[in-house]
């Protein structure tokens, strides 16, 4: 009898992971987005696939499409995580805890599974969200700050700067004085969110007196993580690799 292996989709706003969890690590890792899901899907039909986990931030209408077509393909029910009030051994710190971000909490149960010390997580996504855990594995809560698309939309509305199309961040782009007003925005998106981290973690490390491990995950998590002058571990697929050691509790 050959080894089943459990498929694990995270989908967010701007893009859908997709990877296969063969009990201790991601395995055949893909991006897509909503367009061409059907496209990237497929590519694992041929695997032996025993349960489907899937995490999402989209709305319910689109849950229900996409879960539709994974039933179709392979003849499985496929498992949405939720957040929940408690989970093997952790505590969320929302007062209203299916307030908390579905894949927010994905990355406290995972990362304190697999951690078991205090962290903070920061996921830079459409938006960047900031998650705690103690030492005891209760979520202390959180922040959310805009993500670069949302922030360039900030200036719609300022007459001289709404015509201007703002650059990318890019690893190479550091945060000295700009000379042009492209390079002032970029630059001065990547000092306030690399400030707020620092800010946070040290505040953190402050109140529980002790350096927690700090984990920078997301689609432009490499950019954010290339800027800040802590000691970060990169971990670009942070979730799906937390929602792989979840599934494995199951």
């Amino acid at each position: 009898m050959s080894e089943l292996f459990n498929l694990l989709i995270d989908i967010g706003n701007s893009q859908i992971k997709i990877a296969i969890w063969d009990g201790d690590s991601l395995r055949k890792r893909s991006t897509c987005n909503q367009n061409n899901f059907n496209l990237a899907i497929s590519k694992y039909k041929k695997i032996d696939i025993g349960k489907i986990f899937f995490v999402s931030v989209v709305s319910t209408d689109i849950n229900r499409e996409i879960r539709t077509k994974l039933q179709k393909i392979f003849a499985l029910k496929p498992m949405q995580f939720r957040a929940t009030r408690s989970l093997m051994g952790v505590k969320n710190g929302y007062k209203n805890p299916s307030q908390l971000g579905d894949d927010r909490w994905c990355c406290v149960v995972g990362g304190h599974i697999t951690i078991a010390k205090p962290f903070m997580v920061v996921d830079c996504g459409s938006a960047i969200s900031v998650d705690f855990v103690n030492f005891n594995g209760k979520h202390e809560g959180g922040y959310i700050l805009s993500g670069f698309e949302g922030y360039g939309d900030s200036f719609l509305h300022t007459h001289r700067l709404k015509n201007l199309k703002i650059k990318k961040i890019n690893l190479s782009t550091r945060t000295s004085i700009a000379k042009e007003t492209s390079d002032a925005l970029v630059k001065g998106y990547i000092l306030m969110v690399t400030s707020a981290i620092e800010k946070m973690y040290k505040e953190f490390a402050t109140n529980i007196k002790y350096k927690p491990k700090l984990i920078i995950t997301g689609p432009y998590s490499r950019e954010i993580f290339s800027h800040t002058s802590l000691k970060a571990k990169f971990e670009p697929d942070f979730a799906l690799k937390c929602l792989g050691i979840i599934s494995g509790e199951y």
